[in-house]
């Protein structure tokens, strides 16, 4: 006789192993002696209590039961992990999840890892790890880890890794790094890092760095193997190799090789190749070229371009050419090639062609060239004419409008004009020819005597106006 009882309770077969699954039974009497504990019937019941899945024995095989909301027709496997509070895994795949993470989430993927996390979320991929991190995020990609954190980001990618880097986020690409800072972030590419510092930003590239306790707000656009070490709200567009430390505010838009390793703030390298500022002065600036400088204390040097220009002093410039120097001298000008500075306040200009109003042209509109040429060695005590080549061609000499002169004595502190006739203080320029500029003092007076007797030294300089040939 069969009893029946009224609202009696339903027992479902229950173990507590966790990961362990429901078999089918191997006979239709399970007092046989041939079944196990883990054993059901077809339309039975099972349930492991121990991670929180239930089964159901079927004509097919034992089956996992899943929960799908009301409207969907399909659902995602997911669990609650036994040990914790509120926090969840898919019962697919292998992933290891502490009882020390608190409301926290796997949602898919293999062998990701939640330890000792609260409020954060590994979206899928394989081999992702989020430890000791607090309202911190991994999307998805593979072996990427997100490590002692608040509130920070990886988008994807594989091994990108935030390291108490709080509030930072990588957005993707491979073998990117946040550690020890906040707030900073990594677009993309692949082995760019970010150390030390906050509220900067690496947008993709490779190889790229920010590094330093001082390099907060700084940027790098991409590029290549470019750096920015220990300098504040700096930039670096682009380019390959390039480098700024030490100073604040100063940038790199772009180029290779070009370097701001200076304690000067509001530097600027536009682009080329090679060049540097390496002053402690502000302000400076180097358009492009090849190595160009700006060094020493220079304060608001500018060269444009060129090659091999140096500008070691403030407030001077070079427009281009190669090999100028302003050396020391401040508000110098150069605009040529070769011409190194010798005093300050001055422009200077390789062979300058006026073509239209401008203080070099003569009455008749023709272009003047200026040569100013050293008179050199002259004993004047002892001798009465000199010699002086010019060193003009066979067409340009024939075209000398103007011939000046200084002469200076042995102490170098009184200089006289030459002239062409007058009292006893003359020296005039008797004539010149393809060659030389004749020259002589009247036989006795100023001259004819041991203050202008010096050798070895330059008695002074001779000045022609010429129109080029």
């Amino acid at each position: 006789m069969s009893i029946i009882a009224i609202d009696a309770k339903i027992v479902i077969k229950e173990i507590t192993t966790t990961g362990t699954t429901f078999t089918m039974g191997p006979s239709t009497d399970h007092t046989d002696g041939s079944w196990n504990a883990t054993d059901i019937y077809p339309s039975e019941f099972g349930f492991n209590s121990g991670d929180g899945k239930l089964f159901i024995g079927t004509n097919a095989g034992v089956q996992e039961l899943t929960l799908v909301p009301t409207g969907e027709t399909t659902g995602v496997p997911l669990q609650f992990v036994s040990g914790t509070t509120n926090s969840v895994k898919p019962s697919f795949g292998t992933h290891t999840f502490d009882t020390a993470s608190t409301n926290s989430v796997i949602l898919g993927g293999d062998n990701n890892i939640m330890t000792g996390s609260t409020n954060s979320t590994i979206g899928g991929g394989k081999g992702n790890t989020m430890t000791t991190s607090v309202y911190s995020f991994i999307g998805g990609g593979k072996n990427s880890s997100n490590i002692a954190n608040f509130f920070s980001t990886i988008g994807g990618g594989h091994n990108n890794d935030i390291y108490s880097s709080n509030y930072s986020t990588i957005g993707g690409g491979k073998y990117n790094t946040h550690t020890e800072g906040s707030s900073n972030t990594i677009g993309g590419g692949y082995w760019n890092v970010i150390t030390g510092c906050s509220w900067s930003n690496i947008g993709a590239g490779f190889y790229n760095k920010i590094l330093g306790v001082f390099a907060d707000v700084s940027t790098i656009g991409g590029g290549d193997n470019n750096n920015i070490t220990n300098s504040s709200e700096c930039i670096i567009g682009g380019g390959q190799s390039n480098n700024i430390e030490g100073g604040d505010f100063n940038s790199i838009l772009g180029g290779r090789s070009n370097e701001i390793t200076s304690t000067g703030d509001f530097n600027s390298i536009l682009g080329g190749r090679s060049n540097e500022i390496t002053s402690t002065g502000d302000y400076n600036s180097i358009g492009g070229g090849y190595t160009n400088t700006i060094d020493a204390a220079a304060i608001a040097g500018t060269i444009a371009g060129g090659w091999g220009n140096d500008v070691g002093s403030s407030f001077s410039s070079i427009a281009g050419g190669q090999n100028n120097d302003t050396s020391t001298f401040a508000n110098v000008h150069i605009l040529g090639s070769s011409i190194t500075a010798t005093v300050a306040n001055t422009t200077y200009v390789e062979a300058l062609d006026v073509k239209t109003g401008g203080i070099m042209n003569d009455d008749n509109g023709t272009i003047l060239r200026k040569k100013v040429i050293d008179i050199g060695d002259w004993d004047m005590d002892a001798t009465t004419s000199l010699n002086v080549a010019h060193g003009l061609s066979a067409t340009e000499w024939k075209t000398i409008r103007t011939i000046t002169g200084i002469i200076r004595n042995d102490a170098n502190t009184s200089y006289f004009p030459v002239t062409n006739a007058g009292d006893d203080l003359d020296v005039i320029i008797a004539n010149f020819n393809s060659t030389n500029i004749a020259m002589s003092r009247k036989l006795t007076g100023t001259y004819d005597s041991t203050l202008f007797n010096a050798t070895s030294y330059n008695r002074g300089w001779i000045t022609i106006e010429y129109t080029p040939a």
